[in-house]
């Protein structure tokens, strides 16, 4: 099972290498084939790691991809690992701001 989860990650990090120096716009047009529709519903199925999700751009940043803390906030010193992560932080921190 060890070896299987190890070539999973190996696998999976061959497929994410190079995303670190891009934009998101270059991630997002390079991300496409790694998720697929859901038959029964509106979400994406993740290729990587079978998860059915409804942001698929999102899960690939948040789970998938080793970018440390790439996206900052706007109105403060805090840093975040994802697009989503930033949005919910500046909701819940500083939602009076942004009204």
């Amino acid at each position: 099972m060890l070896e299987v989860i190890a070539t999973l990650f190996q696998l999976s990090e061959s497929i994410l290498s190079g995303y670190e120096n891009m934009t998101r716009e270059e991630r997002i047009k390079k991300m496409k084939h790694l998720f697929v529709p859901c038959p029964d519903s509106d979400k994406k199925i993740c290729t990587i790691c079978n998860a059915a999700v409804l942001a698929p751009y999102d899960h690939i940043e948040a789970i998938h991809l080793r970018i440390e803390y790439a996206y900052g906030c706007y109105y403060c010193d805090m840093t975040l690992k994802s697009s989503n992560a930033r949005r919910q932080h500046i909701f819940r921190f500083h939602r009076k701001r942004t009204n």
